[in-house]
Order: structure tokens, then sequence, then C-alpha cells
């Protein structure tokens, strides 16, 4: 058996002893059988002992080992060279003992199968320029038994960070020798502060965590295979990217590469959440998660700002201060970086308001002027409860009411996570909030000016709110209980019409009237000046005419020519009379015609 001893340091690994026989006769793995009959070595004067022995190692392995010395690690350096930088340090002892085969243990035979002893590390610290941080652990002390391994104590420090933990550990010894056995354990958990920043890379500071980001995005934190463990937490401090969470307490599972959490809560976003739901990494590529949250009173403005989805999901958070509670169920895929794949999320949720106050939110100031309301540019939201649902990359908020004074608004519709929105209001406005001039306000609204509009007690105008965030579209419709304000509006200018119309239909009566009067007027000044015309031609005629039967008897000189001049004169002077009045009917009849006409005309004016 040899015996070496090493100088080429400022202390040495001294008296090694090494006695050690692998022999395999061949034909099978199986057949192979390690016999570590001793392994003794003083480093930097600190003894260890190891015996091994091992055979059938594939089918059932059959162990006996012993594990028993001091290693101060604070010499290690004088023994092992060590990088420039890196630092070690502390104290392990064991004492250790196993003996039996791997069988008994699966087989729940714990009397078949010995495993006694200790193992105790106190004050160990690690640093190296690798990492931004130091490890130590103050103490570590596990007994072993055939059942399990016990963790009396666990107390470390990564960074900032501490860790207690008690508990067991089940199949620890099966767990080393075979990857298909399943490590279990029961701990009772216990930090101060939990920097998972630090863990990743991150530069956050402990004192100002909410106002650091990581400069190099997250990674996926892969949840371990083969490890079932069940963590009874409490958790004073975490620091998470931008997070900071305080109170942590609940019941955290990691089984089958998935970390599940159980009644759960913890003080976040000045106010409080309860969760309870999984993470998991069976596929590293797309880690999934599924939570159901109650949140209570958590600050909207931090909430914006801390969570990137929220933001993309409900937009309007950005304006928005004040406090809110809700209950949340959400299911995803993250990405590489740990950031929400967001057309993989669904859930649906409900969500209480409590002095919310949404400012200078564009889509609601383009809103409040197309109602020619400038006071709902903003709006105070107490107790109001809001259902939605998501899915598909759009949130759909179903429809609830509110008070903008004295204004009950109810509202609905969807946004999507590319900002677009479809929402739909209506506005009950009371009469009296329209102030002393409503007139002037429907005019200015509806665009028609002169109407006498008698608006009723409540106004009902539909909005319907299009576009994006940031270049919104609005309509309106006026809709009045009782009647329609738009019918009102139609009714009123058809009156107006249709008076305007009968005072037109009056106008032209009365000037085809006039025109009628004035045609008869006329007519008859014509009608007379034709009768007073015949009367005179039919005047000049007669005595013309009886001028010369009066010349044809003064020619006459005896009786017999007398007689047959007076027989001549005579008759001339009746054809005269004959052809006068002829002259004085034509003359009656022209200007009988003449009225006539003149009649028909006036009638036929006055019916249009």
């Amino acid at each position: 058996m040899p015996c070496l001893n090493i100088r080429t340091l400022p202390k040495s690994v001294d008296k090694i002893a090494i006695d050690l026989k692998i022999s395999n006769p061949g034909g099978s793995e199986d057949l192979t059988v390690i016999d570590l009959r001793k392994f003794h070595m003083e480093m930097a004067s600190n003894p260890f002992d190891m015996t091994l022995f091992l055979k059938t190692p594939v089918s059932d392995p059959e162990i006996k080992a012993s594990f028993k010395g001091k290693i101060d690690l604070n010499t290690l350096k004088d023994v092992v060279p060590l990088e420039q930088g890196e630092n070690i340090g502390g104290v392990i002892e064991s004492d250790i003992a196993i003996a039996g085969k791997l069988s008994a243990l699966d087989q729940g035979k714990y009397d078949q199968f010995k495993a006694d002893g200790r193992l105790a590390v106190m004050d160990l610290l690690y640093e190296t320029p690798s990492l931004p941080y130091a490890t130590k652990i103050k103490e570590m002390v596990m007994n072993f038994s055939p059942q399990k391994v016990e963790l009396v104590n666990f107390q470390s420090y990564v960074g900032k960070s501490d860790i207690s933990l008690k508990g067991k550990l089940d199949n620890i010894i099966q767990y080393a020798l075979s990857d298909s056995v399943t490590l279990k354990g029961q701990f009772e958990y216990y930090s101060q502060l939990l920097d998972i920043n630090e863990f990743m890379g991150s530069d956050s500071d402990a004192a100002t965590p909410a106002d650091t980001a990581s400069e190099e995005p997250l990674t996926v934190v892969e949840v371990p295979k083969n490890i079932d463990f069940v963590l009874n937490a409490k958790i004073d401090r975490v620091i998470y990217d931008t997070y900071d969470i305080t109170n942590v307490k609940g019941n955290m599972i990691v089984r089958n590469q998935r970390l599940s959490m159980e009644n759960v809560s913890m003080n976040m976003m000045d106010g409080m959440v309860k969760m309870s739901g999984y993470y998991e990494t069976v596929n590293p590529d797309k880690p999934a998660f599924d939570f159901s949250m109650a949140i209570v009173d958590w600050d909207v403005q931090k909430t914006a700002t801390t969570f990137n989805t929220v933001e993309k999901m409900a937009p309007i958070a950005k304006s928005a201060f004040g406090k809110f509670s809700s209950e949340l169920s959400v299911k995803g895929l993250l990405d590489d970086k740990m950031e929400p794949v967001m057309n993989t999320l669904t859930g649906k949720g409900i969500l209480t308001t409590k002095n919310v106050e949404i400012k200078d939110f564009k889509p609601l100031v383009k809103l409040a002027d197309a109602i020619k309301k400038p006071e709902y540019k903003s709006w105070a939201l107490n107790d109001v409860k809001i259902n939605f649902e998501f899915s598909d990359g759009k949130v759909e908020v179903k429809p609830f009411k509110f008070k903008l004074g004295k204004t009950e608004v109810t509202a609905s519709g969807y946004n999507t996570f590319e900002q677009e929105i479809n929402y739909d209001f209506v506005f009950a406005i009371p009469r009296s909030e329209l102030g002393s001039q409503p007139d002037q306000w429907a005019a200015s609204l509806t665009g028609k000016t002169g109407l006498n509009v008698k608006l009723p007690d409540i106004i009902n105008i539909k909005a319907k709110m299009t576009g994006t965030i940031n270049d919104p579209k609005i309509s309106t419709d006026l809709t009045s209980i009782g009647g329609d304000l738009k019918e009102q509006i139609k009714e009123e200018v058809k009156e107006k019409i249709e008076q305007k119309v009968e005072e037109i239909k009056e106008d032209v009566k009365q000037k085809a009237k006039e025109e009628a009067a004035k045609i008869l007027a006329e007519a008859q000044k014509q009608a007379e000046k034709i009768r007073s015309e015949a009367q005179a031609l039919a005047e000049k005629t007669r005595k013309e005419g009886y001028s010369a039967a009066d010349e044809i008897e003064a020619k006459a000189k005896n009786p017999l020519e007398k007689a047959a001049a007076k027989k001549a004169a005579d008759k001339l002077r009746k054809e005269t009379d004959e052809k006068a009045q002829k002259i004085i009917d034509e003359g009656n009849v022209k200007a009988d015609k003449i009225i006539e006409d003149a009649k028909r005309r006036a009638e036929e004016l006055e019916k249009q």
C-alpha cells in the first residue's frame, strides 16, 4: 500500500494511502467490483478517511462505504492553487457509514440497509470573479438514516440573500446511484431577503430595487428534473426584476419540472396579492404558467410601470391614478426572456376600482369633445366593478356602469394588445346638467340652429369609439327616453318647413287673387271699351243711314215720288237700325268673351 508526500506548495497533502482494487471477469458491466479498502490523506494536517465497496452496479447496486474526516478549507489554498481572485474557507466534517442494497431502499426494507452518520459544514465561504456575489454557508448539519436524510439546519448567504432551511430528504442514496430516481424533500424555508436579480446576473441594488432594471435581459429559469420538494416558505422580502415584494408566505411545490404555489400571499404594488397556480419548464423553450390571483389595493401607476403586460392589455392604466383590486385567472407561455407571449394569454377576471381618476387619456378627451361635455375629459371611478376576458390578443370588457357627476355611463367593448379599440358608451345625462341654455347645447350637438326642441328629463347619448389609442375615432347618436331626440328635431324641422310652405301658399294665393282681380279689371276695361266703341260705331252708322234716308225723301217732288221715297227711306232706316244693332251685338259678344277668358285665367291662378 503506497504512501506519498506532496510538498510543492506552502502546505502539503501528506500521508496519502490508497488500497484500491477494481475487477471485472468480463461479460457484463454488472460484474464489475470496486473495492476501495482504504483511502487516507492529511491535507494541511486535516485527516480524511474513506472506504467504498460496490458490486452489481447496474442491476442492483450493493454498496458499503464510509466517509470520515475534517477539512479546514481555510488551508486549502495552501495545498491546491486557486485562480486569481478566488477565495475559499470554512470547515467540513463528516462521519457517515452506509451499507446495503439499493433494492432494499426501493422496497422500503430499511432494516436491511444501514445508513448512519452526520455531515456538518461550518462557515463555508466561496468567492470567484465569475460570480458577482459570494456564497456563504454559515451552518449546515445533516443526519443520515436508511429512511431519510434530516437537514437539521441550513443557514446560507448568497450575495445579499439569506436562506434558512430545515427538513428532510428521501431517496438521497437512490438519487445518487440512479438517474431515474426522484429526490424528495419537505422543508421549512425562511429568508429575510431573496434577491433573484443577483442570481440572474442583474446589477440590482437591494436598497432601491423598484428604480433599478436589469441591464441584461432575463433568461429562462428551469425547474430541476427528478426533484419533488415541498416548501413551507416565508420570505420577508423578494427582489425580482423591478418588483419589490414583501411578506411572502405559502406552500411551494417543486415537482415534475413545475413550481406550484398553493395559498401564496405577498405584498407588492402597495397592496397584497394571493395566488395559486404553477410555473413549469417541461419545454424550456416555452415556459408555461397558469395562476389564479386575488389582488387587493394595488397602485395603478406602479402596476402599469412595473408590468409591461398591463400596458398592452389595458392602455388606459398609464393615465389612471389610484388603487384597484382584482380577481384574476391567467395562463399562457413565456419567451426566452421570461416575458409573456401576448397572443397565448387567456383568462378572465373582475376588477374593482378604489378612488381611481383617469386624466389626459386621449380617447376620453376626444369623446368629451364629441358630446360637447368638456368636464368628462377626466373620469373619477370609485367602487366600479368591471368584468373582463382576454384571449387571442384581445381584452373584452363586459358592460359596466359608473357615474360622472349626475350622469350615468354604460360602457363595453374591447381593445387588442396592438392598441386597437372598439368601445360603446351610453351617457344618460339629466336635463338639469345642461345648464340654462339647452337649446344652444342641442344646436351645437346637432349642427342645427333656430330650433325649439323640448328636451326630455334624461337625454341618452350613444357614442362609439374605434381606431387606435393614439388615433381614436368617435361617432355619436342621440336617443331619449320617451321619444327620440333626433326624431323630435326632425319633426321640428318638418313643422317649420310646413309652416313656411303654408306661408308661401298663402302668399301665392294672395298674389293670385290680386293677379286675378287685375286680369278681371283689365278685361272689364277692355270690354267696356269694346262696347263703347261698338255703341259709337252703331250711332254713327245709324246717323249716316238716317241722313241718307232723309236725303232720299227730300229729293222727291210729287206725291208719287214722295210715297216711293218714303218707302225707300223707311227701308234704309230699318236696315240702318239692324246694322247698328249688329255692331252693338258683335261688340257685346267680343267684350263678354274677353271677360270670360279673364275669369277663367283668374280661377286657374287661384287654384295653383
